[in-house]
């Protein structure tokens, strides 16, 4: 879903922020204030505020709006002008060839609306809502052209994980904006906040976890329209500076009430407007007062990531379920690890591709990418997924090597490859990992080692190869193309 001390999207957001708050900072300060001389007037600053307030409204969110997509502006799309905005100005007509007054005239504008158009359809940005929460944001679809459903929201990635955008909703369970910002304001051992803020109708938390930047908005909604707490959070690479610009973006087209229109079907030809729709031929009609039996739903859950190690095995991580399918079929238990839940599965009539599995070390400190299946919509598709990190050493007593990385729950049993293409690990079971509103980000998976994965296999028959002196400097891309076919969902039906 992705900050120096604070990053440029917090420093964004720290002066959207700061401008909401002002009213609090300036009754603090007050008294001191009317004690204090005046500030001297900037007559440079007073003429370009005049001429930029003397413009429509929707002229001067324009100029603002173009600004960010320039990387100029940091700030919040208001329509005010401030010192950030006056700079902004100025920086952009320096690159341009233009008067750096601190104005824009028609001509500057107009060659600010053409950079900025370019850049929205450089990553296909729309505001768009979204049909799991009822909010609507500004979407980069050209990077994030596909949308899954979640439990309480939608999520859109990339399939490296580097960037993430995921919405949610906020129940009564898990308590006000206050609890909610308790919860989520203090750094942890693997994330570390940046910056922090609430107000009584949003919360704001950024910051980094490993090589991620991490923005979180919750909202509440305008008392006119009542609802729960909705709120997003964008993730992406710390090092893609050009990714902050759409982080700003998206902040600044949020709205946990959706002023897009949710999509109406068309109706077929036949079907008049406020008619309603004919019943297909044959179809029997329902009796007045006679309750309509639902479609019953599908109950099986994507428990865990399975990769096919023989023509009709599969190692996968099993745990509390007493009916495992695997891409659809029963599969029976040949050996488990009670202690890591490493589980050994015979599934008859497997459509997969054996993996060839090369042992690995996996020293604490190297790279690591975990080959995963995340769930696609809401029912049991999946589709595969990488998610880059790093091996860990132990934790405390434990002397067990961790991964760093962003999985998702599903991903239990994902075989986790160095950057040679060697097994290094499993990812291990977990209990549902603590969210950062509604995204699973990067965490420390107990990470079982090539060892037990060995004698797991070699009890059946199977042997991990040794490591070759090919290439050591495999993408997440190639990872996932060679082993994608090897990976298989593993279902928990009750």
């Amino acid at each position: 879903m992705l900050l120096s001390h604070v990053r440029p999207l917090a420093g964004a957001l720290l002066l959207q922020t700061l401008a909401a708050s002002g009213f609090m900072l300036a009754a603090t300060v007050a008294p001191v204030l009317a004690q204090a001389p005046a500030a001297p007037v900037d007559p440079a600053f007073e003429a370009s505020k005049k001429i930029y307030e003397s413009l429509p409204d929707a002229d001067r969110r324009g100029i603002q709006d173009g600004l960010v997509w320039t990387g100029d502006y940091k700030g919040n799309v208001d329509g005010e002008f401030g010192r950030g905005t006056r700079a902004a100005i100025i920086a952009f007509a320096q690159r341009s060839g233009l008067p750096t007054d601190g104005t824009l005239d028609t001509r500057g504008r107009a060659m600010l609306a053409a950079a900025a158009a370019n850049a929205r359809n450089a990553v296909g940005f729309a505001v768009q809502r979204d049909p799991k929460t009822g909010a609507s944001l500004g979407l980069p679809t050209k990077i994030l052209p596909k949308r899954t459903d979640t439990a309480q929201g939608s999520r859109w990635q990339t399939p490296d994980g580097n960037v993430s955008l995921e919405t949610m909703t906020y129940g009564p369970d898990l308590g006000d904006l206050p609890a909610l910002f308790d919860g989520l304001k203090d750094s942890t051992p693997n994330r570390k906040v940046t910056y922090r803020l609430l107000r009584p109708d949003f919360l704001v938390i950024s910051g980094e976890i490993g090589r991620l930047t991490f923005y979180t908005r919750i909202s509440r909604p305008p008392a006119d329209q009542p609802g729960p707490l909705r709120g997003y959070t964008f993730t992406y690479l710390t090092a893609a500076k050009t990714i902050e610009n759409v982080g700003i973006a998206i902040a600044n087209s949020w709205s946990p009430v959706s002023a897009v229109p949710a999509p109406v079907a068309n109706l077929p030809a036949a079907n008049a407007p406020g008619r309603p729709a004919a019943a297909p031929a044959g179809a029997p009609l329902p009796q007045a007062g006679t309750p309509q039996s639902p479609q019953r739903p599908n109950v099986a859950s994507l428990a865990a990531t399975g990769l096919v190690v023989a023509a009709d095995k599969v190692m996968t991580i099993y745990d509390r379920c007493t009916d495992p399918r695997v891409a659809g079929r029963p599969a029976t238990l040949l050996k488990r690890d009670d202690e890591t839940g490493l589980t050994l599965l015979q599934v008859a009539g497997l459509n997969g591709r054996p993996a060839a599995l090369k042992g690995g070390t996996g020293e604490p400190g190297s790279a690591a990418l975990a080959l995963f299946l995340a769930r696609k919509g809401s029912g049991t598709d999946t589709e595969a997924a990488v998610a880059p990190g790093e091996v860990l050493s132990g934790a405390g007593k434990s002397t067990a090597r961790r991964l760093l990385a962003p999985i998702q729950a599903e991903g239990q049993g994902a075989p986790v490859f160095d950057r040679a293409g060697a097994l290094v690990g499993i990812a291990g079971r977990i209990d549902t990992p603590r969210q950062i509103a509604g995204i699973l980000p990067q965490r420390a998976w107990p990470l079982i080692s090539t060892a037990a994965v060995s004698a797991l296999l070699g009890s059946s028959g199977i042997a991990l190869s040794s490591p070759d002196a090919g290439r050591s400097d495999l993408s997440a891309g190639e990872l996932a193309g060679a082993l994608k076919a090897s990976l298989v969902p593993v279902l928990c039906l009750p």
